[in-house]
């Protein structure tokens, strides 16, 4: 079982990257000129992405944010020294509804994303049917605990957009909350087993 921070977010890209010849397997997908190049990788989890009570199951916290601001892209050799250093893209949010876990909505809380903008400043690096959170928007976000307490998001369908009409005060109207609070109920738990920790942004009992 996997017991630091950095082998448990290996072990979820891993999970999701499919190997060619030593190297990532992604696709181009050309965007407006001028915008970034989108390079997305195709992967295999283990469980189901597109079933949220799947997803559920497997992250240690749902919950419904409001993104207050981008705070900065991280990159990392993850895959060795001599390759192309990954993206992990920073964010601070205010958790507005807790679904799954018992994160503080008293203060806003940063969160980390695989994925993002490459150094050179010309690719976005993202998994298939996953996008970067915008400021100013409510998402679910569906994260995992590393062993040092933050919160991570890795993988497909991590952060939900909700519907543009919903804000805080009108959660309930949102097909996506009702989705995932749905799924959390019913969650499927994982096959693999996966080592959980516990976010220090939880609340204190």
């Amino acid at each position: 079982m996997m017991r630091t921070k950095r082998n448990r977010i290996l072990a979820i890209l891993f999970a999701g990257l499919l190997c060619v010849g030593g190297g990532l397997f992604w696709a181009m997908t050309e965007t407006q000129k001028k915008e970034p190049v989108i390079s997305r990788i195709y992967g295999n989890f283990g469980y189901n992405t597109e079933d949220p009570r799947e997803v559920a199951g497997v992250v240690d916290y749902v919950f419904v944010a409001y993104v207050e601001r981008f705070d900065k892209t991280e990159h990392r050799h993850d895959l060795g020294e001599d390759t192309e250093p990954l993206p992990y893209s920073h964010y601070t949010v205010r958790v507005a509804e807790n679904l799954k876990g018992t994160l503080r909505t008293d203060v806003s809380i940063p969160l980390e994303k695989y994925g993002g903008l490459f150094h050179d400043g010309k690719h976005i690096l993202l998994y298939e049917n996953d996008i970067l959170p915008q400021v100013g928007k409510y998402y679910v976000f569906n994260a995992v605990a590393l062993e040092d307490g933050s919160i991570s998001l890795c993988g497909e369908n991590v952060n939900i957009p909700l519907e543009a009409d919903v804000n805080e005060k009108s959660l309930e109207k949102s097909a996506a909350v009702e989705q995932y609070r749905a799924a959390v109920k019913n969650q499927i738990a994982p096959s693999t087993d996966w080592a959980r920790f516990t976010s220090k942004y939880e609340v204190k009992k």
